[in-house]
This record gives C-alpha cells, sequence and structure tokens, in this order.
C-alpha cells in the first residue's frame, strides 16, 4: 500500500508541473519543499512542547506540529519564490517538458518522505505507514525501508547540513542519529508511551561514563563478547518524575550517541547510536534485547532520581555525548573518565 502511495503522489506531482508549470517552477517548487522540510524538522520539537504544555493534543503534538510547519513554510517560501520569478523563462521544448517531469517526481519525493516522517511521529501501530523492523524478532541492524526511502532521504539530508553547520552547538545528526529509526523503534512496544516529559532522564555532572571492568559477564555467568571494533563502556543514567512510577522501560526506546573522543563539540556534528548490551546488577550484566522491559523501582528512587549504569558496545576511540529517551527527552553525557575515576 505504502508504495502506491508513493508513486501516487510522485506520479501526481509530475502530472501537475507538466500541465501547469514551467521548468523553472518547477525546480523552484522541489526546492521550497525541501527547504519547508528542514523548517518542519528543526523547529518541530519546540512548537510541540509548547502545545503539550497547554495540554492539547498531546500524543499527537508533534506530527501535527511538524505538518503545520511544512505546510506554512511551503506556502511562505512558495509564495516568495514565485513573487521573485515573474519574467517567464523558457529553456525551449524538449528541457521544460523533461524539466518539469524530472523535477515534479522530486517533488513528490520530497512530498512522500514529509507524510512517511509525520505518519512514523503518530501514536500508530507499530507496523503503520510501514513495517520497518520484524516487530517479533527486530533486527536494529537492518531496518526496511519504503520504496527510494524518501523518509530517510529527508531526514538525512536535514541531518548532513546541520551536521555540518560551523556555527551549530546542537546538531540534529547528534541529537537524532538515526533519525526514522528511532520513530520506529519508539512504537515497537504496543503498550508502552511514545513520549515523554523532557526532564525525564539526567545525567551525572560528572563520572557519568567510564571504560567497562575486564571480565565483565552477564548474570548467566557466561562472559561478554564486545563487537568487533567495539570495546564495553558504561555510562550511568538517572530516571525523574513520573516514568519511576511507570514500573519498566522499553529498551528500545532508550537510545545513546557516540562520537569520537576529543571533539570540542559534544553535540555538533554528526553522531551513531550505540549498541545497548544490558545494565549493571551488582557485579554482573542484566542482558537485555530489543522489546525487552527494563524494570524501574521506584523504591530505588534516592533524591528524586534513579540511576541505572548501562552497558554499552561502543566503536573504539568514541565515547558517548548525549542519552535520549523517547521522542522528547535528551540528556548530554559528559566526557568520560578513566576506570580509576569510576564511581563505586
Amino acid at each position: 500500500m505504502i508504495i502506491a502511495v508513493i508513486l501516487i503522489i510522485m506520479a501526481g506531482c509530475a502530472v501537475a508541473q507538466y500541465l501547469k508549470g514551467t521548468l523553472v517552477k518547477s525546480f523552484e517548487a522541489f526546492i521550497v519543499a525541501l527547504c519547508a522540510s528542514f523548517v518542519a524538522l528543526w523547529w518541530y520539537e519546540q512548537l510541540s512542547e509548547i502545545v503539550i504544555k497547554q495540554e492539547m493534543i498531546v500524543d499527537f503534538a508533534q506530527p501535527v506540529c511538524f505538518g503545520m510547519l511544512f505546510l506554512i513554510s511551503f506556502a511562505i517560501l512558495q509564495t516568495a519564490a514565485i513573487s521573485l520569478t515573474k519574467q517567464k523563462i523558457d529553456f525551449g521544448v524538449m528541457p521544460e517538458r523533461v524539466g518539469r517531469i524530472v523535477f515534479g517526481l522530486l517533488l513528490g519525493y520530497v512530498i512522500s518522505g514529509v507524510l512517511l516522517i509525520g505518519a512514523a511521529m503518530s501514536p500508530l501501530p507499530e507496523g503503520y505507514p510501514y513495517q520497518r523492523f520484524d516487530a517479533s524478532r527486530p533486527d536494529l541492524k537492518k531496518p526496511a525501508k519504503a520504496l527510494l526511502n524518501p523518509d530517510g532521504f529527508v531526514a538525512g539530508l536535514f541531518g548532513l547540513i546541520s551536521g555540518g553547520s560551523a556555527s551549530g552547538t546542537q546538531s540534529f545528526a547528534v541529537l537524532h542519529a538515526g533519525f526514522v529509526d528511532e520513530l520506529y523503534l519508539n512504537r515497537l512496544n504496543p503498550k508502552a508511551k511514545v513520549r515523554a516529559d523532557a526532564s525525564t532522564i539526567t545525567t551525572p555532572a560528572k563520572a557519568a561514563a567510564w571504560p567497562a571492568p575486564a571480565g565483565l559477564k552477564y548474570s548467566s555467568g557466561d562472559a561478554i563478547q564486545p563487537i568487533a571494533d567495539c570495546e564495553l563502556i558504561i555510562t550511568r543514567v538517572g530516571f525523574t518524575g513520573k516514568i519511576t512510577m511507570e514500573g519498566s522501560l522499553a529498551s528500545n526506546q532508550l537510545r545513546f550517541m557516540c562520537k569520537k573522543k576529543g571533539e570540542k563539540q559534544r553535540l555538533g556534528g554528526s553522531a551513531v547510536t550505540a549498541d545497548l548490551i544490558g545494565y549493571l546488577t551488582g557485579d554482573q550484566v542484566k542482558k537485555i534485547g530489543p522489546k525487552e522491559e527494563i524494570s524501574l523501582n521506584s523504591k530505588d528512587v534516592k533524591d528524586g532520581v534513579l540511576w541505572i549504569d548501562f552497558v554499552l558496545s561502543v566503536p573504539k576511540d568514541s565515547e558517548p555525548v548525549a542519552v535520549g529517551l523517547r521522542t522528547n527527552a535528551i540528556a548530554e553525557v559528559p566526557p568520560m573518565v578513566s576506570a580509576e575515576q569510576a564511581p563505586k
């Protein structure tokens, strides 16, 4: 079904541009759609937080704000583009015909990506708008993709642009590394909530991440085998507020973003997500996989925070820089400390 929707949108845009547009106007519409998608991705979180504080459409705040920002930005930018190109420019019969179709298809491609991202933000069943991960045995390394991957293109291009900003201290490509996967993983557990308060998670001001001790084992007694070219890192995360009363947390809703050690802009540039191995229980590791529940015992809350030490598989010479929960809770992780400086 989603294949048909993408093809219909692309074909419809191509036909509309061919019949009523020009090469220049078709190109303008494509660029305007891209820019409008960037505006929507950059500001939807901030706007949705304002809406949520008013206790309005809480579960649908993010997709509604995302869609509104795209439509409003598209209308404003398109009006400006038309006013700047009132004089007709003709490139000849064949260039005009081919150009209208090509940029019409690209316009439909971008619009398809925006629609898929908006739908993935919504609290729909995990198989909609398409099945990105196998619900029974999700393979996080091999996500399925929609035809031509339009949502991945739109989110990836915006991440590339935000990560390349010389002045930006917080990059979308870091805070939302693997953005489309994040959206679908967030809905992998049907009963799990899709959002959390922005202040739900925290990290220690110092000593939040350190190398795992040698010989660390699972609670089953089996030795942990690090993934090739990776090392085990322990990261301490604190949970606060209402989430500590929920009793458990879906592991697929928790993500850790990593970058090369020593980079000055810790939240700038781009990042990759680390593999979550499990969490410490005493001197052993409780292994967890996708869709598994992480126990949250409210009796363990101290000074309003429930601390859990997570064990991550991180690429060598890299370190965690941020941790995210669900769709709208992100906390920065301070620079790693040595094993000798690790908290007891």
